[in-house]
C-alpha cells in the first residue's frame, strides 16, 4: 500500500518525466483531475487557464477570502496571500473559458498528503460577469491546462 501510494504521488508530481516543468505542473494536474471539463462550457479543459485568485492559511483570512468570494470583490479577493504549508489552507482559483465564459471556485488544501481536498463554492460565469473579473483582476497571472 505504501509502495503504491508513493507512486501516485511521484505520479502527481511527474517527478519521473524529464526536461523541463513548469513550477505549476502538480497544481495544473490537480486541478484538471478535480475537475476533468470547464463547468462553464461543459467542454474539455483543453483551450482553457487557470489562475489562483488567493490562497488564506489562517482563521481570519479564510473567514475574509469566503466573505470577498461571496460577494464576488475580486480586486480585494486577490490581498489575500497567508498560505502556510504546515496548515490547511483554502485556496481560490479562476479558470478562464476560450468560449467568454468564466469559472470561479475555492477548495481546501489539506496539510495531510493523503487527505481529500474539499471543494467549495463555485460560480459560472456568462461573458458579461466574466468581463467585470477580468477587469478587476487583471494582474492575474494564467497557466494552460
Amino acid at each position: 500500500m505504501i509502495r503504491r501510494t508513493w507512486r501516485k504521488l511521484v505520479d502527481l508530481l511527474e517527478i519521473k518525466k524529464p526536461g523541463r516543468r513548469s513550477p505549476y505542473a502538480a497544481a495544473t494536474l490537480f486541478k484538471r483531475n478535480m475537475l476533468r471539463v470547464c463547468p462553464a462550457c461543459k467542454l474539455s479543459l483543453e483551450s482553457h487557464a487557470w489562475a489562483t485568485l488567493a490562497e488564506a492559511g489562517n482563521k481570519e483570512d479564510m473567514t475574509r477570502l469566503l466573505e470577498l468570494f461571496r460577494a464576488r470583490e475580486w480586486a480585494n479577493l486577490r490581498a489575500i496571500h497567508s498560505f502556510e504549508g504546515t496548515k490547511n489552507a483554502i485556496i481560490a482559483s479562476a479558470i478562464k473559458c476560450p468560449t467568454g465564459r468564466g469559472y470561479t471556485f475555492w477548495y481546501v488544501d489539506p496539510v495531510e498528503i493523503y487527505a481529500n481536498h474539499e471543494f467549495g463554492e463555485d460560480c459560472a460565469h456568462d461573458p458579461d460577469q466574466w468581463k467585470a473579473f477580468l477587469e478587476a483582476t487583471m494582474e492575474l497571472e494564467w497557466h494552460p491546462f
